[in-house]
């Protein structure tokens, strides 16, 4: 027997003394594995490639109570998060950042559906995250994204002229119903 098995039998237990031995013992093992895991890492992180997201998160305007909604046209969340991913915003998308290339639009369409995901939090924000290799890529695409989904929001002039006489027309038979029903109470009286 040793005289360090002794020692132990005498102890019941290991020290610290005893524990700084088995570490110098072993040093070698220690930092060659060490190494061993830092290049691993390093060689991983070269392999594996970079991506970049860009994130956004937005309210949604809400009318005021009593409020004819002209100008914007008001979504919930869920429908906000389908119309950003529909191929009516995305194909604005793709053409203004010239994203086509001579290639499909339905396939360039499906790959930048691929880099974006559109979601509704619990709080009711709609928060957008789009993928890219690059961050100006990310940066890019998450804006033109937004700005063509909110220019989708807004009526035209043509648009809101229609609304605008459909009001009109509305609120001439409003009235004209009101005063019939006001002759028909006189009348009764």
């Amino acid at each position: 027997m040793t005289s360090r098995e002794r020692n132990l039998e005498e102890n019941e237990g290991v020290g610290l003394l005893d524990l700084l031995i088995v570490l110098a013992e072993h040093i070698k093992l220690l930092v060659a594995a060490s190494l061993l895991g830092c290049l691993l890492a390093a060689g991983i992180s070269y392999v594996v490639p970079r991506s970049y997201v860009s994130t956004a998160i937005l309210v949604l305007p809400k009318p005021a109570t009593g409020e004819i909604p002209l100008r914007v046209q008001y979504q919930t969340p869920a429908q906000a998060t389908q119309l950003i991913t529909s191929p009516r915003v995305l194909d604005r998308v793709i053409a203004q950042l010239n994203l086509a290339n001579g290639g499909s639009i339905d396939a360039v369409r499906s790959q930048v559906a691929k880099q974006l995901k559109a979601v509704v939090g619990p709080d009711k924000l709609l928060r957008i995250e789009v993928k890219s290799s690059t961050p100006q890529q990310a940066q890019a695409l998450a804006n033109a994204l937004i700005d063509n989904w909110l220019e989708t929001t807004v009526l035209s002039a043509q648009d809101r002229a229609d609304l605008e006489s459909v009001l009109r027309n509305a609120e001439s038979s409003l009235g004209a119903t009101r005063r019939m029903i006001e002759q028909l109470a006189t009348a009764s009286h």
